[in-house]
C-alpha cells in the first residue's frame, strides 16, 4: 500500500489537481487508485488538463469531484467535507457530455450545502463591505456553521422524500431568517426547483461509510486549499473553516491503514514560482512579470476580486513548510519520502526564480537559480 500526501504551500491555487493527476499518470497501468477528500468540499477549484493524442486539450477546474476523473480514478470524501449538489449535478453533465463517467463516493455525514448557505454566504460578505474576511462565494464556511445546530447531510438527503426535503430546507430558509437575512434575498430561490434537483442528484449519490482499502494500491489525500489559509496557522480572520495542513491525512493513516505492513508514504507539498492570492487578506505584492499565462483559470469575480501575484516570499514558504509538520506523526512505516514541487516555472520570464527575502526588517529581493534555490531551501530546513 501507498499513501500519497499532498499539501498547498501557500494561500491555494498552487497546482494541487495537477499534482493528483501527475503521480496517476506516472503509477498506471500498474496501480490501482483513489483519491480521498477529507476537507473542504465544492468551494475548491483543482485544474487539470487531460491531452489524448489526435483530440484537442481539455481542460477542466474540478470542484465537486476529484482529480483523477481523466484517469478514471473514483474520490471518496469524508465526513468533514462538504457537497453542493446543485453545482455537482452541472459538473457531472459537462463531464459526461466529454465522455468521462466520474464517481464519487460520500461518508454520510458529509454535508450538504444549501442555495440558502450560498446566499447568506453572499449576502454577509457584501454587508462587510471593505473589511470582507475573504470569500468564494459559495457557502463553504456557512455550511460548516449552519451544520452546528441544524444539520443537512448527504446520508439524510438521499433517504428522504420530497416533503421531509421541503421541511428541511424551509428549517435552514428560517434558521438563516432568524440571522437576519432579508426576504428579498431568501425568497428568490425555488423551492421546489432546489428539491427537484436534490432528487435528481441522488442517481450520482454514492454513500459509503469507509472506502476498502484492499481494493486499491495507492490512495491520493487531495487537499482543499492552501497551508496559509488554514483555520489555526492563517492569519484570522482571513481563512478557512478547515485544517489545509497534512494532519487530517496523518490522522486518516494512523486511524485506518496501520495494518499494512509494506507501507510506503509519499509527501508532497506543492507552491507555484511565485507567490498568489485570490481574496480578501494580507499579502504584500513584490511585482513580478510573466508569460504563459494564457490558461490561468484565476480571474476577477465579484467575491474575490483580482488573483494577485508576487515574488515567492521566503519566509512564507518556509512558515508553511515548518507548521504543515509541527503537530502530526506519522507511525513508522517502511518507507517515507519527502518532495517539494514547483508549478509555473515555464511562466518566469528567467531562468532564476524571483524571491524576497527579510532580514533585521529589510526586504531584499533576489534572483536564485533552481540549485541555489534548492540549497537555500535546505540550509534553512535543517
Amino acid at each position: 500500500m501507498n499513501a500519497h500526501i499532498i499539501t498547498d504551500l501557500g494561500y491555494g491555487d498552487s497546482g494541487k489537481g495537477s499534482t493528483v493527476d501527475y503521480i496517476i499518470r506516472a503509477g498506471l497501468p500498474a496501480a490501482r487508485f483513489l483519491v480521498i477528500r477529507l476537507q473542504g468540499g465544492h468551494q475548491v477549484g483543482h485544474t487539470v488538463k487531460f491531452d489524448e493524442p489526435g483530440k484537442p486539450s481539455v481542460l477542466h477546474e474540478f470542484r465537486n469531484f476529484g482529480s483523477g476523473v481523466f484517469q478514471d480514478v473514483p474520490t471518496w470524501y469524508g465526513p468533514e467535507t462538504t457537497m453542493f449538489p446543485l453545482g455537482l449535478a452541472i459538473e457531472y453533465e459537462q463531464l459526461n457530455f466529454r465522455n468521462f463517467e466520474p464517481v464519487n463516493y460520500y461518508h454520510p455525514d458529509v454535508m450538504v450545502t444549501t442555495s440558502y448557505d450560498i446566499a447568506f454566504n453572499r449576502w454577509s460578505e457584501d454587508s462587510k463591505g471593505v473589511n470582507r474576511h475573504g470569500s468564494v462565494g459559495m457557502g463553504f464556511n456557512a455550511t460548516i456553521e449552519r451544520n452546528k445546530k441544524c444539520q443537512f447531510t448527504v446520508g439524510m438527503m438521499v433517504n428522504s422524500s420530497p416533503y421531509i426535503l421541503k421541511l428541511k430546507l424551509q428549517s435552514i430558509k428560517e434558521y438563516y431568517r432568524d440571522w437576519g437575512v432579508p426576504s428579498s434575498v431568501l425568497d428568490v430561490i425555488d423551492l421546489d426547483d432546489e428539491i427537484q434537483a436534490y432528487l435528481d442528484v441522488t442517481k450520482i449519490v454514492n454513500i459509503l461509510e469507509l472506502p476498502d482499502h484492499d481494493l486499491y494500491s495507492d490512495i491520493i489525500f487531495e487537499p482543499n486549499q492552501g497551508i496559509l489559509l488554514d483555520q489555526k496557522y492563517g492569519m484570522f480572520p482571513h481563512v478557512t473553516r478547515s485544517t489545509t495542513t497534512s494532519a487530517p491525512a496523518y490522522d486518516y493513516v494512523n486511524k485506518y491503514l496501520t495494518d499494512y505492513k509494506r507501507m510506503c508514504i509519499y509527501r508532497y507539498a506543492v507552491s507555484r514560482c511565485y507567490h498568489t492570492r485570490h481574496g480578501a487578506g494580507p499579502f504584500e505584492q513584490f511585482p513580478i512579470l510573466l508569460r504563459n499565462t494564457e490558461m490561468e483559470v484565476n480571474r476577477f469575480n465579484l467575491y474575490q476580486h483580482d488573483f494577485k501575484v508576487s515574488k515567492l516570499d521566503l519566509q512564507l514558504l518556509e512558515y508553511a513548510l515548518r507548521v504543515n509538520f509541527l503537530e502530526h506523526e506519522l507511525t513508522k512505516y517502511t518507507y517515507t519520502t519527502d518532495h517539494i514541487i514547483f508549478t509555473c516555472y515555464d511562466q518566469l520570464m528567467t531562468e532564476n526564480i524571483e524571491c524576497v527575502s527579510r532580514e533585521d526588517g529589510v526586504v531584499h529581493e533576489l534572483g536564485l537559480t533552481p540549485t541555489q534555490f534548492k540549497e537555500h531551501l535546505i540550509n534553512q530546513l535543517n
